[in-house]
């Protein structure tokens, strides 16, 4: 059996992903090898749940682990070749729900900013943008480009320079390999469009009618639910 070594409590995410990737490139996981329990990993790994199912979430996102409801998380037949493709993207630099964490503290000021200061041109630009991604995800193709655009086009109404590049930022970190599989991952279950669309329309409502906490509040909501569709990639077992 695979031996699981308990790692030091810093940067936990990016250790538990690069052991795991470790174990199965090295051979002592092997192709539909099941992990121990979330539990007994916490022991194994000495690692808080959080970051363990963190790093689960974006592996199985990866296409590295499968888990399966009721049985438990396996490694992926070519889980291997996959993580040869991670590393030769150079990625797990920026933990996704590390970038969720910075986006929740920006986004609703911005959104909140915007709802005081945006012009109608703002107002046409964002209900165009909103409705690119909603078109993009009804064909059943994941509006890369479009969601990014749309939350630019929300922090361009702020009318803040310095917020708008941080924001500019963001956006380029939100085209890292790992982000895009993992957010991929979690908009592919059905009814998900219409979910995400109703989410954006409600931050809109919020800015239109100049209501900033509502706009705040609608943008909060929205980072929340993205953030536990994530967590939803991997079950507990």
């Amino acid at each position: 059996m695979a031996t699981f070594r308990s790692i030091k409590p810093a940067k936990t995410y990016a250790e538990i992903v690069d052991h795991i990737r470790h174990l199965i490139t090295s051979g002592a996981l092997k192709s539909t090898d099941k992990l121990p329990p979330e539990r007994q990993l916490c022991v194994m790994l000495g690692t808080g749940r959080q970051s363990l199912r963190q790093a689960l979430s974006v592996l199985e996102a990866m296409g590295v682990l499968e888990t399966k409801h009721g049985i438990g998380t396996f490694i992926i037949k070519d889980g291997a070749g996959e993580i040869e493709t991670i590393k030769a993207k150079e990625e797990y630099s920026y933990n996704p729900f590390e970038l969720l964490e910075a986006r929740k503290i920006i986004e609703p000021k911005l959104a909140a900013l915007a709802a005081k200061r945006a012009t109608s041109e703002d107002i046409n630009s964002i209900v165009k943008a909103i409705q690119n991604v909603r078109k993009k995800m009804l064909s059943g193709k994941y509006p890369v480009a479009e969601d990014r655009e749309l939350h630019l086009i929300f922090a361009k109404a702020a009318h803040n320079a310095a917020l708008y590049m941080l924001m500019e930022n963001v956006v380029r970190i939100m085209g890292d390999y790992t982000w895009d599989k993992v957010k991929h991952r979690s908009i592919e279950i059905e009814g998900r469009a219409e979910i995400i669309y109703a989410e954006h329309v409600a931050i809109l409502q919020g800015i239109e009618s100049g209501n900033a906490r509502l706009a705040a509040k609608s943008m909060l909501t929205h980072l929340s639910n993205v953030e536990n569709r994530f967590k939803l990639l991997t079950s507990t077992n």
